[in-house]
């Protein structure tokens, strides 16, 4: 997304990106964000 819409992302310190999510998705993002997590263990 960052590529195709550079502004829907805002860059962080160390290297991590907030990633701004439409209020209507903020469940499914918290889902695959917790997926996400789970697979870097």
């Amino acid at each position: 997304m960052g590529i195709l819409m550079p502004w829907w992302i805002a860059p962080r310190r160390g290297g991590a990106v907030a990633v701004f999510v439409a209020k209507a998705d903020y469940e499914e993002a918290r889902q695959i964000v917790a997926e996400y997590e789970a697979n870097l263990e």
